[in-house]
């Protein structure tokens, strides 16, 4: 009787880790953040996801762009995960000298944000920030005092279907987003091609 009763306990709290998790979420639409993103860039995040997804491992890279006081974030370049990254099928992790190559190159260019990350869930079907992905986002605000948003998109590659989610998350919590999707290529990316 005993150990039904502290199976029972521990399954209650796993189901409220669970659903403390998930009680900050907002589902889309309800709040009045905006993701404004160059159609080329969501292609070079989507193509990059389907590339890894057919060798069945992870990948993700790291946002940059402006941002307004009203909620609203443009993503201007969208960066890759690097040539020393690490990629498993339920891990990646991020060329960090890559990626202060290129913050370094686009702040040289115009005083651009880091407004967050993204990276892909292949054959997890999760589709939703993992149990770690929201304690590392909020450890990341907590971390950065003056940063009050940031930015993940969970991409996914499962079979010819690649999609990328956006979340923006703040101190209390997070919510699903939709692309609003600004045609052709990215100034900022034309720019730093050039250098």
């Amino acid at each position: 009787m005993r150990k039904r009763i502290k199976k029972s306990l521990k399954r209650h709290q796993a189901q409220n880790r669970v659903r403390d998790h998930y009680r900050p979420y907002v589902p889309p639409g309800k709040g009045k953040c905006k993701v404004l993103i160059y159609a080329d860039e969501l292609i070079r995040l989507l193509t990059e996801t389907h590339r890894f997804s057919m060798l069945g491992l992870e990948t993700g890279g790291q946002f940059f762009g402006h941002a307004s006081g009203e909620g609203m974030v443009i993503i201007d370049y969208v960066a890759g995960p690097g040539p020393a990254a690490e990629h498993s099928p339920a891990f990646f992790r991020q060329d960090i000298s890559y990626l202060e190559q290129i913050g370094d190159k686009l702040l040289s260019l115009i005083p651009l944000l880091h407004l967050g990350e993204w990276h892909s869930h292949h054959h997890l079907r999760l589709h939703v920030p993992s149990a770690h992905d929201a304690q590392s986002m909020f450890y990341t605000l907590q971390q950065n005092g003056d940063m009050q948003q940031y930015l993940l998109c969970i991409a996914t590659g499962e079979g010819p279907e690649t999609q990328a989610i956006p979340y923006m998350f703040n101190r209390t919590g997070y919510e699903a987003l939709t692309w609003d999707i600004i045609p052709g290529e990215s100034p900022v990316r034309k720019m730093l091609e050039r250098l």
